[in-house]
């Protein structure tokens, strides 16, 4: 409170002031405009702890004079929630990359979220061709014990979608 916040981005050092710049010259655009909105989120990391604040910028006219509000919101316990998904995520993905029997994650609209190299040698094809394919691709061909084919409905993703169970020991 006092101080200017366009002369203490200007002025910004360190490791993470890289946004200052980008910060003082919306808030000049919006003061020269006389319109508009911007946000950032950024890095404000002390000595013995990791912070991150997300600060938005508005314009408002009033009595026919400009302003602009800033308002910062400490976002940290977000950011690490994200981080510590986003790491939980990778373990998932490895984990799974590395078992010995192949795995299949289709979203609820059939396309391959996620297949493993156990999984696309089984279906002759790479995990990249495999990445996206939905039930109705004309490229898959499931038969039922090496004879007939399976209809759509009777496709593993379908039965697992249908049954809400996991479908196992399906070749």
């Amino acid at each position: 409170v006092g101080a200017n916040y366009l002369d203490i981005c200007d002025h910004a050092e360190g490791e993470h002031s890289g946004e200052a710049p980008a910060v003082a010259s919306a808030i000049r655009r919006l003061l020269a405009d006389k319109t508009g909105t911007f946000h950032i989120e950024y890095p404000c990391h002390g000595p013995t702890q990791q912070r991150w604040f997300r600060m938005r910028v508005s314009g408002f006219r009033q009595h026919g004079q400009f302003y602009v509000v800033l308002a910062s919101e400490n976002i940290t316990d977000r950011r690490k929630a994200v981080e510590a998904l986003a790491e939980r995520e990778n373990q998932y993905r490895e984990l799974i990359e590395h078992l010995h029997v192949g795995v299949v994650v289709h979203a609820s609209d059939t396309t391959i979220l996620l297949s493993n190299d156990q999984a696309a040698k089984i279906l002759g094809l790479t995990t990249k061709q495999l990445a996206g394919k939905a039930d109705d691709d004309p490229t898959w061909s499931f038969l039922r014990g090496y004879v007939a084919p399976l209809t759509v409905d009777e496709y593993p993703v379908n039965l697992v979608l249908k049954t809400r169970r996991p479908v196992r020991d399906f070749v």
